[in-house]
C-alpha cells in the first residue's frame, strides 16, 4: 500500500466534503452539537511553544530512519496521547525505543531522561523511569544507568545486569549501552544504540536498554526487595507516556522516538470509536437496573458520572421516557403518576462522535406491597443500667425497592429530653432511668417509609454498675508512685443514675487484694491488678485492669534501657553516655513505658545500618488507641531519607541518611495540629492512621513506639532524647531533669474587677510517673486568695481543674506554681497580674458656659471639678487658644481679653497619678 502525502490527503478530504454535502438534502450528524473536525485528535504534542514535535528523519543523525524528532526546552513535555496497553505484554515486546541526538557531539543536553506510564482512569497512579547520564558527573560517556519508581516521592530501584546488586535512591542502577554526549562505544553512530523500556505487566516489571544482556530487568515492582509497597498495576491496564528531561545544560534536549507500543507515528491524528464509560450509582436498590413503584411515587434520579481516556470535557445527559415522551425532571427526580413504563436515560457522546447511553426502567403499578418491618425475639422489660437487647433479629418484607434504611431511638415517655439513638447492627442501649420507653422504628427503602412504634418498660434495680475505667499506665515502675485517676460508677434506687466515686484496689504478686488511695507505691515484682469496685449493700460492680511491673532501679541508678518494653523482635538494649542503643537482629517493636506530654512532643533518634528499610515512629493517646499517628522515616541514599505520614504513598525527602547515623529531630505540636521531621519540612495530617479526620491527642498525654522494619542485617536504633530528657546512661547520676509542663496563664496589667482562670495543667516527667505540684495566689496585701468555688489558693495540689478568682485591690497578684518530681527534681514558675489604674478621672465644667463674646470683652471661663477614683478630687488645668493660634494659661485667672475677632477654643485638662488623661473642650465666637 501506497502512503498519500499530505496534499493528496487535503484534495481527498475535499472531494469527500463535496460529496457528502451535494444532493437534494443536506447528510445531518446523527448525534447534535459535533463537527467532523471534531472527531480527530492529535495522536503527539509538546507542552508549549518553545518545544516541538514533528514525524521525519533527524537532519544530521540516522537520516535514513524517521520517527518523532523531539526538541524540548526546558521544563516541558512530550505527550503521547493514545493509549497504551500493557495487558500481555512481555519483556520482549518493547514499548518505548528512542535515541538522543545531542546538539554538539561530546557534551550531553540534559542529565536526565524522564518517562512518566500514568494510568489511563488515575493520574495519581505513575511509572517512572529516569535514565540518567553519568558523564555530567565526569565519567561514563558511553552509558546510562536507568531505575525505576511509582507515584511521587516514592522508592526509587534500578538493579545492576552486570552485578545484581539492587541499587536504592537513584545510586547507579541498570546499565544500558547508549550515550547521551554521542559518544557511543567502540566509535558507534549515533542513534545506532536506543534507549528502550518494555514490561512483563502480568509480573509487575520494567526492562530497560541493552548493556551486556537484551531487556535486563530494572525493577520488580511486587518484590518487597525492590520496594516497601507493592503496586496493584494499572487499573485496567491502560496508561498514556509522557517524556521530559531534567538538569539541563543547553537550552533544548533533543531526540528521535522510533516506537511507541508499535503505533504508526507517521499518523498526525487519529480518530476512535472506543466510546466513554457511562456509571450509574444504583447501591441504594441494591444495583438493580429495573424495579417497581407504586403509581404516584416520587422517583430520584440515582447520581451518575461519565468518563472517557480521550476526552475529558464529557457532559451526562438524563432524560425520563414514557412511551417515547418526555417525563419532567424536578430538581432531581420525576413523578411516575401514571400506570406504566418509565425509562431514565443517561447519555453523552465525545468529541469524536461517539455515543453511549445507559438505562434504568422503572414500572409504575396500582397496587404495591406495603414495606414492613419484621422483629423477631422483641423484648418488652429491662432493667435500668443494664444493656438493653430490644430484638433478636430483624427482617423487611413485601415490595423491597433498593437498600432499606433503619434508625431506631428510644425515648423515656414524659420526658423526650431523655433519647437514645439506637445502633442498628446491634440492637442495643444502656437505659439509664426507670420508667416506660417509646422505641421508634424508621425504615424506608428507594420509594417507601413508614413507622412503628413499641412500648417498653425498664424496672428499677439495686445493683450498682460501672462502665469504663479511667486512665491507666500501659506499665509500673517498681517502688515508683503513681497518682491514679478517680474512677466512677451508678447507682439506680431512686430510678435515675446516681454517680459514685469508685474505691480502688490492688491485688500484687502475693495474691492479697488491699484498699488504695489514688496515690499507689509500686512494691510488686511482675504485675499488679487495679480495681474499680462500686458498691450499694450487698451489691458489688467492678472492672480492673492487670498492669506489667518493670524494674528500672527507680531510686538506685537507673538503667535506662529498661524504660523501653520489647514487644516484637529479637532487640538487644544497651546505653552509653550519649544515648541509648537497641539493636535489632530482626523486624522488631518497643514501647516506653511511661506516658509523655503530647501537647509538644519531641523526640531525637537516629540509625546505623546498611541493610533495613525503616523506621517506625508511632504516637498514641494515651486514652483513645484510635488516636493514632505513624511517622516513618526510610532508607533512601546516603544523603537523603523519605518521610511519610499514615502509611501514605506521598513520600517527602529530607536530608539525613538512616544509613549513616545522622540525627532526625520529630517533634508534634497539639495546638497547630502539625508534625516537624525537618526544619523545614511539617507534612500535613489529614487523619489519623485509621483514616478518621485528624483532630489532635484528645488527652494530651501520648504513647510512643518505635518500630525497625526489613532488617536483613544487625541494625542499630539510637534514641537520644525524648521530650526534655535525654537518654542516656544514667547509671552514674540517675535523674537529674526536671519535670515539664504546660500552662496556659493569663498575665499581665488588668483593672479592678477583672476575673483571672487558672487552667489546667499538663505536668509530665519523662522518667518519673509521680510528680508533685502546688499551686499558690497572693494578693497584694499578702494573703491567700479565694477561688469562687471556695478553696483557698494555697499550696492546691489539684493541677487538673479550673480555679477563677476576682481581681478586687489594686497591686500585684502572684501566681507561684512548685513541681517536683521523685528524684527532687524542682521546677518552680511564676508570674503576676498587676491591677492598674487604667481609667481616668471624671471631668465636669461647673456653671454656664458662654458661646458668644464682642470684641474687647472680658470674657470669664467656668472652673471645673476632677475626680478619680483612687486620687480623689484633682486640680484642672485650663487653656485657651486664640484666634493667632497661640495658647494662653487661664488656670487662675479663669479670664481673658477678647482682643480681636474670630473663634476661641476654651480647653480643661486633667491627670491623674496613674498618667491617664481627660480633657473637655468648647468655642466661643467673638464678633
Amino acid at each position: 500500500m501506497t502512503k498519500i502525502s499530505k496534499k493528496q490527503s487535503l484534495l481527498v478530504l475535499i472531494l469527500a466534503l463535496i460529496v457528502l454535502f451535494m444532493g437534494s438534502s443536506l447528510l445531518l450528524f446523527k448525534r447534535i452539537g459535533r463537527t467532523e473536525a471534531e472527531q480527530v485528535a492529535p495522536n503527539y504534542s509538546v507542552s508549549s511553544s518553545a518545544s516541538s514535535v514533528r514525524y521525519g528523519a533527524h537532519s544530521i543523525y540516522q537520516t535514513d530512519t524517521e520517527g518523532l524528532v523531539v526538541s524540548l526546552a526546558k521544563n516541558d513535555k512530550f505527550y503521547f496521547n493514545r493509549v497504551i496497553d500493557l495487558n500481555n505484554k512481555t519483556a520482549i515486546d518493547n514499548i518505548v525505543s528512542l535515541f538522543v541526538t545531542p546538539s554538539m557531539v561530546g557534551s550531553s543536553d540534559a542529565h536526565y531522561l524522564v518517562m512518566h506510564f500514568t494510568d489511563a482512569y488515575n493520574p495519581l497512579n505513575t511509572i517512572t523511569i529516569t535514565c540518567w547520564d553519568p558523564w555530567q558527573d565526569g565519567w561514563g560517556a558511553d552509558h546510562i544507568y536507568m531505575f525505576a519508581y511509582k507515584n511521587i516521592d516514592e522508592d526509587v530501584a534500578g538493579r545492576s545486569s552486570l552485578s545484581g546488586v539492587i541499587y536504592k535512591g537513584a545510586m547507579y542502577g541498570t546499565e544500558g549501552l547508549v550515550s547521551f554526549s554521542g559518544q557511543e562505544a567502540g566509535g558507534a553512530l549515533i542513534g545506532s544504540r536506543e534507549v528502550t523500556v518494555s514490561f512483563d505487566y502480568a509480573e509487575k516489571q520494567v526492562f530497560g536498554t541493552k548493556y551486556n544482556i537484551a531487556n535486563p530487568l530494572i525493577a520488580d515492582f511486587d518484590d518487597t526487595d525492590y520496594f516497601v509497597q507493592m503496586w496493584d498495576g494499572f487499573t485496567t491496564g491502560e496508561c498514556f507516556l509522557s517524556i521530559e528531561a531534567g538538569n539541563y545544560k543547553g537550552s533544548t534536549f533533543n531526540f528521535v522516538i522510533t516506537n511507541i507500543a508499535g503505533y504508526d507515528l507517521s499518523e498526525e491524528n487519529f480518530t476512535t470509536t472506543r466510546k466513554p464509560e457511562i456509571s450509574i450509582d444504583t447501591s441504594n436498590f441494591n444495583g438493580l437496573k429495573s424495579f417497581t413503584v407504586p403509581v404516584g411515587s416520587e422517583v430520584p434520579l440515582p447520581e451518575g458520572s461519565v468518563y472517557s481516556i480521550y476526552d475529558k470535557n464529557l457532559t451526562l445527559n438524563k432524560r425520563v421516557l414514557k412511551n417515547n415522551q418526555d417525563v419532567a425532571i424536578t430538581g432531581n427526580s420525576f413523578v411516575a403518576d401514571t400506570v406504566g413504563e418509565y425509562k431514565i436515560i443517561y447519555s453523552t457522546t465525545d468529541k469524536f462522535n461517539n455515543y453511549v447511553e445507559e438505562k434504568i426502567t422503572i414500572k409504575a403499578i396500582e397496587n404495591l406491597d406495603e414495606l414492613n418491618l419484621v422483629l423477631f425475639e422483641e423484648r418488652a422489660e429491662f432493667v435500668v443500667g443494664e444493656k438493653a437487647l430490644l430484638v433478636g433479629d430483624y427482617a423487611f418484607s413485601g415490595t423491597i425497592v433498593g437498600k432499606p434504611v433503619l434508625k431506631v431511638t428510644a425515648s423515656l415517655v414524659g420526658n423526650t429530653s431523655i433519647v437514645y439513638e439506637i445502633e442498628t447492627q446491634s440492637m442495643e442501649f444502656f437505659p439509664q432511668y426507670v420508667g416506660e420507653y417509646a422505641i421508634r422504628y424508621e425504615y424506608s427503602d428507594y420509594v417507601q417509609s413508614a413507622t412503628k412504634i413499641r412500648k417498653v418498660k425498664v424496672v428499677s434495680s439495686d445493683s450498682p454498675y460501672i462502665y469504663e475505667l479511667p486512665q491507666l499506665p500501659d506499665y509500673f515502675i517498681k517502688n515508683a508512685k503513681y497518682a491514679l485517676s478517680n474512677g466512677y460508677g451508678y447507682v439506680y434506687t431512686n430510678g435515675q443514675p446516681t454517680k459514685v466515686l469508685a474505691e480502688i484496689y490492688a491485688v500484687a504478686d502475693d495474691g492479697a487484694e488491699k484498699k488504695i488511695d489514688n496515690v499507689y507505691k509500686v512494691n510488686a515484682q511482675n504485675k499488679v491488678k487495679i480495681i474499680y469496685r462500686v458498691k450499694n449493700g450487698n451489691e458489688t460492680a467492678e472492672l480492673s485492669k492487670e498492669i506489667k511491673v518493670i524494674d528500672v532501679q527507680y531510686g538506685r541508678e537507673l538503667s535506662i534501657v529498661k524504660y523501653f518494653e520489647i514487644l516484637q523482635g529479637d532487640v538487644l538494649g544497651t546505653a552509653n553516655e550519649r544515648y541509648a542503643e537497641f539493636t535489632f537482629a530482626s523486624d522488631g517493636l518497643m514501647q516506653f513505658i511511661n506516658t509523655v506530654q503530647g501537647e509538644n512532643a519531641e523526640l531525637e533518634f537516629s540509625a546505623v545500618g546498611d541493610n533495613f528499610k525503616s523506621v517506625d515512629i508511632y504516637l498514641v493517646d494515651s486514652v483513645n488507641a484510635n488516636e493514632q499517628l505513624k511517622i516513618t522515616y526510610t532508607v533512601y541514599n546516603d544523603s537523603k531519607t523519605y518521610v511519610s505520614v499514615n502509611d501514605s504513598a506521598v513520600k517527602y525527602g529530607i536530608d539525613g541518611s538512616l544509613k549513616t547515623g545522622n540525627k532526625f529531630n520529630l517533634t508534634y505540636v497539639n495546638a497547630t495540629k502539625s508534625v516537624c521531621v525537618s526544619s523545614k519540612l511539617s507534612p500535613p495530617i489529614y487523619t489519623y492512621l485509621n483514616g478518621e479526620t485528624f483532630n489532635g491527642f484528645s488527652s494530651s498525654l501520648v504513647k510512643i513506639y518505635y518500630g525497625v522494619n526489613g532488617v536483613k542485617e544487625s541494625t542499630a536504633l539510637r534514641i537520644s532524647k525524648i521530650n526534655n530528657q535525654p537518654i542516656y546512661d544514667l547509671s552514674d547520676e540517675g535523674d537529674v531533669i526536671s519535670p515539664e509542663f504546660v500552662f496556659s496563664a493569663m498575665r499581665g496589667d488588668r483593672v479592678k474587677g477583672d476575673k483571672i482562670t487558672i487552667s489546667p495543667m499538663i505536668i509530665k516527667d519523662v522518667l518519673d510517673p509521680y510528680v508533685e505540684c502546688s499551686i499558690s495566689v497572693t494578693a497584694p496585701n499578702g494573703t491567700y486568695v479565694v477561688a469562687k468555688d471556695g478553696v483557698t489558693l494555697q499550696n492546691v495540689e489539684d493541677y487538673s481543674k479550673y480555679y477563677e478568682y476576682e481581681l478586687t485591690e489594686f497591686g500585684s497578684y502572684a501566681t507561684v506554681i512548685i513541681m517536683k518530681d521523685g528524684s527532687l527534681n524542682k521546677k518552680i514558675f511564676g508570674y503576676q497580674n498587676n491591677v492598674v489604674d487604667m481609667v481616668g478621672p471624671t471631668l465636669t465644667i461647673d456653671g454656664e458656659i458662654a458661646s458668644t463674646a464682642k470684641v474687647g470683652e472680658v470674657v470669664k471661663v467656668p472652673s471645673a471639678t476632677a475626680i478619680d477614683d483612687i486620687d480623689g478630687e484633682l486640680d484642672v488645668s485650663i487653656y485657651v487658644v486664640v484666634p493667632n493660634s497661640e495658647m494662653y494659661d487661664l488656670t487662675n485667672s479663669r479670664a481673658f481679653v477678647a482682643s480681636f475677632k474670630g473663634i476661641y477654643k476654651i480647653y480643661y485638662f486633667v491627670t491623674d497619678e496613674s498618667g491617664n488623661v481627660n480633657s473637655l473642650q468648647y468655642t466661643i465666637v467673638v464678633e
